[in-house]
């Protein structure tokens, strides 16, 4: 495996003709629809950093609009979280069905990108996570995390551990990523739940099943596994296992989109020289037809088409017109 230390995309819109700093800044977002009321020059400055399937990325921003709506949902199939952090700036956050809240300087603010919203944003510091929402959801119970705004329990622990996370990415080799990705999880989800139970005054969900049924999967991928043998080696019955994921297909898609993440870290290491029929199977697609399928349905290319694509140096400088590029292509891979 490659011992390269994480780089981050770096853009500052000031390096731009001022004519094309909006649209530059705009067309890395290609879950929103992004606008300005605002005629002067714009200026962005933005450091993002790909852990695994998660991005994290800070960005202080003039004022935009940042309009997320049915029809792109329906259309993009974009399945995943935006956690952020406000050090500076206000955000006022509207729902289908009128205001939802707003964050000020200090506060967490949580999007889910599978519900509409419109985001007002005065000019902001802050520091997000994107995160696939089967890493963060399944977890939360019942508790709908969109729109939420705090300030306090778990929040400035949230801020202070994501700083030192993103302080420490230039020193730490990307064979880490796994690691990192879980902690960032795990970070994200009690923040939340901690929140969200003290909104709705009601405990925080038990998730220690859910954390060891994933820690099973991913020791075990290469295997051939079901509910009944995960519910077995955890020595839980299968009907509790069930309710942890929400249903039997819950803990059938947590599995394979666990897989599929193996696979996608694999594809993208250009140390990693097996073909892709070994690493499908050490990942438990033993049907090279089904695994082809499921893959360009979740990425949207083949897994040799990803392949080539990802062959490029981990640190290769990337100007900063083509930062928004490379950004959206990292969101929109996001599972």
């Amino acid at each position: 495996m490659s011992d390269s230390s994480f780089t981050p995309l770096e853009f500052d819109s000031a390096m731009l003709p001022p004519a094309s700093r909006f649209a530059t800044f705009a067309s890395a977002m290609p879950n929103f629809h992004v606008t300005r009321e605002e005629q002067a020059p714009f200026r962005a400055v933005a450091h993002v950093w790909k852990i695994g399937g998660t991005v994290l990325s800070r960005l202080a921003a003039d004022p935009a609009i940042y309009e997320r709506t049915a029809r792109q949902i329906a259309g993009d199939g974009t399945d995943h979280l935006y956690v952020n952090y406000h050090h500076r700036g206000s955000v006022r956050i509207d729902g289908e069905n009128g205001p939802i809240g707003t964050a000020q300087s200090g506060a967490l603010l949580a999007i889910d990108m599978r519900q509409p919203c419109r985001l007002s944003v005065t000019a902001t510091s802050q520091i997000s996570v994107a995160i696939p929402r089967a890493a963060v959801i399944p977890r939360l119970g019942a508790l709908d995390p969109h729109g939420l705004v705090d300030d306090g329990g778990l929040v400035p622990l949230f801020a202070a551990q994501i700083a030192a996370i993103e302080r420490a990415l230039p020193q730490l080799p990307v064979t880490h990523a796994a690691v990192i990705e879980r902690q960032i999880a795990d970070l994200v989800v009690d923040t939340l739940l901690d929140a969200l139970g003290r909104r709705q005054r009601i405990a925080p969900c038990n998730d220690a099943l859910v954390n060891h049924a994933r820690a099973l999967m991913d020791d075990h991928l290469g295997e051939v596994l079901t509910a009944s043998v995960i519910a077995r080696l955890l020595g839980v019955s299968r009907s509790s296992l069930y309710r942890a994921f929400g249903s039997g297909t819950g803990v059938q898609r947590e599995l394979q989109a666990r897989r599929l993440r193996r696979m996608r870290r694999w594809l993208e290491d250009p140390a990693e020289q097996r073909s892709i029929a070994v690493l499908a199977r050490a990942a438990g697609f033993f049907d090279a037809s089904h695994f082809s399928r499921v893959f360009r349905d979740a990425f949207g290319v083949t897994p040799a088409g990803y392949r080539a694509q990802h062959r490029e140096a981990i640190d290769a400088p990337v100007p900063d017109h083509a930062v928004p590029l490379r950004f959206r292509s990292w969101v929109t891979s996001i599972d």
